[in-house]
């Protein structure tokens, strides 16, 4: 298996391409990641059902999100003790798109070319300092499942709550993302272990949101 040249080494083609694939964005992660493209992409986003999202919004041309304000909860962290599944892989993915990202987990973050914060999600008010209406697109799609009493995988700090905690983590965080989120700006979240999404209508309230 043939690893891809560093990316350091090259131009960012995320400028120079007018238009471009996931397969793209995929592989220039691989080049700067120095990970074979084969086993990032098997092992990154396990979210698949979001990268079609992702492209069905932009039309298949993720060059869409080019300059967009991305916040995702519960992105991962870079620690090298933190198997691949949890790493920050959207916040990169999103970034090799052009969009101006931010990352919240509970982990210490190492070094990324995104904006991260090391945050315990679960506590009420941890967003609080992130300025209202500054985000375009939020996820959080691998802290806690919306739609049942379930956390997920890589979540540690939430892993097994109660339903009384659950309900309220939830609450909290639809509350934050509904003052989050800019005019028109999408919540993609999980649902009963698929993705969702709602959109901020023109009341400041989110309503769910199909394509």
């Amino acid at each position: 298996m043939d690893y891809l040249a560093s990316f350091s080494q090259k131009r960012r083609l995320c400028d120079e391409m007018a238009s471009f694939s996931a397969k793209d964005v995929w592989k220039r992660m691989a080049d700067e990641y120095c990970c074979p493209f084969e086993e990032l992409h098997r092992v990154a986003m396990p979210e698949k059902e979001t990268q079609l999202f992702l492209e069905k919004i932009s039309g298949g041309d993720l060059s869409f999100f080019r300059g967009k304000r991305v916040l995702e909860l519960g992105c991962g962290a870079s620690d090298v003790n933190v198997i691949a599944e949890a790493s920050p892989i959207l916040c990169r993915f999103m970034h090799e798109c052009g969009a101006i990202v931010e990352g919240a987990d509970i982990r210490t973050q190492g070094p990324e070319k995104f904006k991260a914060y090391a945050l315990d999600l679960a506590k009420s008010g941890a967003l609080d300092f992130l300025p209202t209406n500054s985000f375009d697109f939020v996820f959080c799609l691998n802290l806690i499942d919306f739609g049942s009493h379930s956390s997920l995988r890589n979540s540690p700090k939430i892993f097994r709550l109660g339903r009384d905690e659950h309900s309220r983590i939830c609450g909290e965080l639809r509350k934050q993302t509904e003052r989050l989120l800019a005019k028109e700006g999408i919540f993609v979240f999980s649902y009963e272990f698929e993705v969702a999404a709602m959109k901020k209508d023109r009341n400041g309230f989110l309503d769910y949101y199909q394509l």
